[in-house]
């Protein structure tokens, strides 16, 4: 059989067809080409059917006859004899049809360029701006704190690099912020993958001055998105990053993971981890929920990191921590450090340590652009005969409702804080089987807390009365993620969950509840929930401020931990003796002498009082005016214990 030979036309075409395919410049090339072959063929009709006439003349007059012809249809009405006229026809069609295939060619254009605008495609010309890789309901929080945080800077950017529809994404702006700028804040939006260095380069990540990394709550495998997202940033742009990456994870095993890079421009928080630290402590504490909400969001005051000023070198940090009106510096971040390792950030350190040029305070402001005017604050009195009072804990008894990943970091974060012979009991519609399984490697490290399961529903009186009625401190009303629901239907079961809980409890334990949905906050207001954690919106917080500051991401962990000193609202009877009048300085000043940081206080009168912030004052900006606190009142501090 004889091989198949193309002929030249059938070449000709192909070659056609492809360079008119990937070419957008070849369609003007081929209006250009027939354009001018129209006006050729219009003097050559002119010169052979009408020689005489006055444009057959010469070439060039020829041509311009033939120009006007075919650009405008109307300009041969005047001509005169049958050649003329035949010549004028033909050239006026051929101009028609060239003018329609142009106008074909121009619209195909424009919206070929309107699908790209809406793909989100297109080259972002931007430089230190902050980057969100992924697009979900945190989102949305993050870019209104990041829009609080950069107002003193002026006109700021931020990116989002997501999979979904780029119209999607932007519908959703709107709908929250009604148009595509937050404050002094743009919003630029391109579709794209976070783990393929070309659309991470289209978006100037090389250029972004932080990169927030968001798990997808949706996906099973949203940390390994994380993690190849992280590998393209620090391993396959190909350019080094201007900026540092803040990856959020879910699961803590996957830490090791992300560590293994061996990135120094990475900072990694585990959602699921710093939660379950966040319920123990708040789970503790009345009152406390609300203080990390207020110091994880940048409307307000919130921690900085500030260059000493030169008046403090040389000076203890208990003579700095008295001397600046404008805040409460809590720490410092030591200018030594060891050879390719971060500095470290000292919380609540010793009294006498000595400030050096070079070190960074990390102090309590409104905004890092409050410039900082040291000067000694007026102290008066000494601490009460109460406040040495030792503390003698007691065995608690601790209802949990419901079950998640992180349950058994939270027990052995739990057994940390309470008495020896302390008992949990965990209420979920899995069975106790299951829980004991998954729970198991954790039980066998607690020391002092006792461990029970029971299976029934959280939302259902008669599987928790029996269990309330034996009577309990405190209750921790999870998230269950043992099903999969829709985040709305999660935040109704665990409202329904407290509500029942509070109904069937004796006294006034504390009950502690997560929310994953911020709007879900008013209506937990408006059911008298006193105490409740905002998964989304305190992730998305503590995502903002890392992303602002580094350093932050270990302050956190610091004060979230076990070890080391955490944030407690203690009885203002420590602190002041009935009746007396103290200023905020005389606070601080006493707080210091028990070897803690008063950051604000409680006013125990206006606990459910969501308008006047329940009450809590955070770095009250004059520290040397009376407070009309008493000893019913609470003191907030950052301290090693609640002695």
């Amino acid at each position: 059989m004889r091989p198949y030979k193309a002929g030249l036309t059938a070449k000709l075409r192909y070659h056609f067809d492809n360079y008119m395919a990937w070419s957008a410049s070849g369609r003007f090339l081929l209006v250009f080409a027939l354009g001018f072959g129209a006006l050729v063929m219009g003097a050559v009709l002119l010169k052979v059917l009408a020689p005489s006439s006055d444009p057959a003349a010469n070439a060039f007059e020829a041509l311009w006859w033939s120009w006007g012809r075919v650009a405008d249809p109307g300009s041969g009405a005047s001509d005169q004899g049958t050649g003329v006229r035949i010549a004028e026809i033909v050239t006026t069609l051929s101009g028609v049809l060239l003018f329609a295939l142009l106008i074909g060619f121009v619209s195909d254009s424009v919206q070929e360029k309107i699908g790209d605008l809406r793909k989100g495609k297109s080259h972002v010309v931007e430089h230190d701006h902050s980057l969100i890789l992924g697009f979900n309901a945190r989102a949305l929080h993050i870019i209104n704190e990041l829009a609080e945080a950069n107002e003193s800077r002026g006109d700021s950017c931020i990116v989002i690099l997501s999979e979904q529809d780029k119209e999607n994404v932007i519908d959703e702006l709107i709908g929250e912020f009604g148009r595509p700028k937050v404050r002094t804040t743009r919003i630029v939006v391109r579709a794209g993958s976070a783990f393929v260095p070309y659309d991470l380069r289209n978006v100037s990540a090389h250029l972004a001055r932080s990169i927030i990394v968001l798990a997808d709550d949706g996906e099973s495998q949203g940390d390994v998105r994380v993690v190849k997202s992280v590998l393209a940033l620090t391993r396959g742009l190909g350019m080094p990053l201007q900026g540092y990456v803040v990856a959020e994870l879910s699961d803590i095993d996957h830490r090791d993971v992300l560590t293994s890079l061996g990135s120094k421009q990475l900072e990694i928080v585990v959602a699921r981890e710093f939660l379950a630290r966040l319920l123990v402590q708040t789970a503790r504490q009345t009152g406390l929920a609300q203080v990390y909400a207020m110091l994880l969001s940048f409307s307000g005051d919130e921690f900085y990191l500030v260059d000493v000023p030169s008046a403090f070198a040389g000076k203890t940090f208990d003579e700095a921590h008295l001397s600046v009106p404008q805040g409460v510096i809590v720490g410092y971040v030591s200018k030594q450090r060891k050879e390719g390792q971060p500095r470290h950030v000292h919380v609540n350190p010793r009294g006498d340590t000595v400030l050096q040029v070079g070190d960074r305070l990390v102090i309590l402001l409104e905004d890092d652009s409050v410039g900082i005017v040291p000067r000694r604050l007026k102290t008066t009195g000494s601490l009460p005969q109460f406040s040495n009072h030792p503390i003698v804990l007691k065995q608690e008894h601790i209802v949990i409702l419901g079950f998640h990943n992180e349950l058994g970091s939270m027990l052995l974060e739990l057994d940390r804080y309470v008495a020896e012979g302390s008992k949990a009991t965990v209420i979920s519609s899995l069975d106790s089987e299951t829980i004991g399984r998954q729970l198991a490697r954790f039980v066998n490290q607690l020391s002092n807390l006792k461990v029970e399961t029971i299976e029934g529903d959280p939302t259902k009186k008669r599987d928790i009365e029996l269990v309330c009625a034996k009577g309990f401190h405190s209750a921790i009303v999870l998230t269950d993620t043992s099903e999969a629901r829709d985040p709305d239907d999660t935040d109704a079961r665990t409202l329904m969950s407290v509500l029942l809980v509070r109904s069937l409890a004796e006294g006034n334990p504390r009950i502690i509840s997560e929310i994953r949905n911020p709007k879900t906050k008013e209506l937990a207001t408006v059911a008298d929930v006193t105490d409740f954690v905002v998964s989304d919106e305190l992730v998305s917080g503590l995502l903002a401020q890392v992303s602002e500051n580094r350093e932050l991401c270990e302050l956190w962990d610091d004060l979230c931990s076990a070890d080391g000193s955490e944030i407690y609202l203690k009885p203002a009877s420590r602190y002041l003796a009935p009746s007396e009048t103290v200023t905020f300085a005389d606070l601080m000043a006493r707080a210091r002498q028990r070897n803690e940081i008063a950051i604000g206080y409680k006013l125990a009168r206006l606990e459910r009082q969501a308008d006047k912030a329940y009450g809590i004052t955070l770095n009250p900006h004059d520290k040397e005016s009376p407070l009309l606190i008493g000893v019913e009142d609470r003191v907030i501090v950052i301290a090693e214990d609640e002695r």
